[in-house]
């Protein structure tokens, strides 16, 4: 009996056990259920287009496309895009393992170096194919770069003594006496030499000034009497710039206003 009577005390303890975990359980459940109604997370704005592609994504894209394809121009657009985005400050530190064979398979590392050697890799064999490759490397690897990929490969550009320059004010190229342009947000890449050039028809006088797009500093001007004039800094880190040209001659002036890319 007394065994008897020990067993069903400790079916007694494990039945309860069994219902305070069940309670707490419960109660786990209803808290975390409360902590996600009030977190600050708007489920469905986590839904992204598939259209709405960032920099980062769109290199990743090509990058892979030039994989499977062996295609080096590819690559190398995937490097551009790359070499336009600021460096993470952050090292990643991953162990990564998988059953079966992937040897037939390559990723393409997201590094622009990496990426401009593969197209290299690529590329050899093919005189006519090496020398585009190469073309395209000087121009993701030029230090003179200034203007940022994303602003200029869509505009018109123009070439002084083996300088590309990008045309920047597409929509005005006229300006009456007194009159001026404000471009805003023109955005130069970091730690590279930065260039502004305003080239006028020459019956007049433009004015340029160059001002910090964060905090509206006067980064340079030139206010000489002529219609050309010319801006030059080297940047700390990539920011935004706000470009002022003004006539402050008597008759209307045609003219370019020209950053380095």
């Amino acid at each position: 009996m007394k065994s008897l009577r020990m067993r069903r005390i400790s079916v007694g303890v494990a039945v309860t056990s069994v219902a305070g975990a069940l309670l707490l359980s419960g109660m786990g459940m209803a808290a975390a259920k409360d902590k996600e109604a009030d977190s600050n997370v708007d489920r469905d704005s986590e839904q992204k287009s598939e259209n709405d592609l960032t920099p980062a994504t769109t290199a990743a894209r090509l990058a892979l496309e030039g994989e499977n394809r062996q295609s080096p121009l590819l690559l190398l657009a995937a490097a551009e895009i790359l070499a336009d985005l600021k460096a993470s400050n952050r090292d990643a530190d991953i162990e990564s393992a998988a059953s079966g064979d992937d040897t037939d398979g390559r990723l393409p590392p997201l590094e622009m170096d990496a990426l401009i050697e593969r197209a290299r890799e690529l590329a050899e064999g093919n005189e006519e194919l090496q020398a585009a490759v190469e073309t395209m490397i000087d121009t993701i690897e030029s230090d003179t770069r200034g203007l940022v990929y994303r602003q200029g490969k869509d505009l018109e550009s123009i070439t002084f003594a083996d300088t590309v320059y990008k045309v920047i004010n597409t929509q005005h190229d006229r300006l009456d006496p007194g009159d001026e342009l404000t471009l805003e947000n023109v955005v130069f890449e970091g730690r590279k030499p930065a260039e502004i050039i305003v080239v006028g028809d020459g019956d007049g006088d433009l004015d340029l000034w160059v001002y910090d797009g964060n905090n509206g500093v006067l980064i340079d001007s030139d206010t000489d009497a002529t219609s050309v004039c010319i801006a030059e800094w080297t940047t700390k880190y990539e920011g935004p710039f706000t470009i002022v040209v003004k006539n402050v001659g008597s008759v209307w002036e045609r003219f370019y206003v020209l950053a380095n890319w």
